[in-house]
């Protein structure tokens, strides 16, 4: 048997293997202790991946044509389309469908790995604070509880494992 500190740094391990790259960024990026909502935390980090420049924005369109038209598609109708043709040209939408689509696919990828990141949370809060003191089956508890958990503040992370740990004294 394992002692705690490597079956957490096992599970970790083994939860970055299975999660895209953008969402081990957003991991190392955001801190467990704040008090947030996720979904904001992704939509903040969804949106600060967008690059600011033109060129950059007309690429993502040009490389991910279909999905940036989607996301157009979904914020705008064919009327409101038009107008921003008429106010910003159509490199101006074209930039924009890139904004878009670039968003909504770094968002869509958090997404995917949601149940992992909060796992991954919680694995990381309790091995900054080399809270080693549960068995396998708390830890799988913990990570369980966490991942189904849906109010989804990351402070909601940090109460969950406190109380396991008040549980075990």
């Amino acid at each position: 048997m394992k002692n705690t500190k490597e079956y957490l740094e096992q599970i970790k391990e083994e939860l970055e293997e299975n999660m895209n790259d953008c969402s081990l960024d957003f991991v190392s990026d955001y801190d467990i202790e704040s008090d947030n909502y996720i979904s904001d935390l992704f939509s903040e980090f969804s949106d600060n991946s967008v690059s600011v420049y033109y060129s950059d924005q007309r690429d993502y369109f040009n490389e991910h044509t279909g999905e940036c038209e989607s996301a157009l598609l979904n914020l705008y109708g064919s009327d409101d389309l038009a107008d921003y043709i008429k106010r910003n040209g159509l490199d101006g939408l074209i930039c924009h469908a890139g904004v878009c689509g670039w968003y909504e696919n770094t968002y869509s990828q958090l997404s995917e790995d949601e149940e992992n990141i909060k796992k991954l949370f919680a694995i990381r809060y309790l091995l900054k604070n080399a809270l080693f003191n549960l068995s396998e089956d708390e830890i799988n508890e913990i990570l369980e509880e966490v991942s189904d958990y849906h109010n989804d503040r990351t402070s909601d992370i940090v109460d969950i494992i406190k109380e396991h740990l008040e549980k075990g004294e």
